[in-house]
């Protein structure tokens, strides 16, 4: 797994799963490439020949949100988690993340 010593999965209760990536670069430019819809299309498309249709990212309390770069999920039950971190879900996470990576280089190159 690419950039492996800065990405972390952890299931510090029965029911979370705790995902956490570093990241090298300026907090705004990795506050815009989390929370900006364009960014987010770009870095986290999943697999090959899929794509992320995201019109908004509703930062308020209550509001709806694409996913985070320090991540917490909680599940209903223990099965539930067991479920979904069997399924692959570290892999489709860690490869997002690198995406970000990329596309976070590719702001410092450009300057912004």
């Amino acid at each position: 797994m690419k950039f492996a010593d800065t990405f972390k999965v952890t299931t510090p209760s029965d029911c979370e799963v705790v995902v956490t990536r570093t990241f090298d670069a300026p907090r705004k430019l990795i506050f815009d490439a989390l929370t900006k819809p364009e960014c987010v299309k770009r870095w986290l498309p999943g697999p090959p020949g899929w794509s992320m249709p995201i019109r908004e990212i509703d930062l308020r309390i209550g509001g709806a949100t694409a996913t985070s770069g320090a991540l917490t999920v909680l599940y209903e039950s223990k099965e539930a988690r067991d479920t979904a971190t069997r399924s692959g879900m570290e892999q489709g996470m860690a490869a997002g993340y690198n995406n970000l990576v990329e596309l976070l280089s590719a702001f410092q190159a450009e300057g912004a």
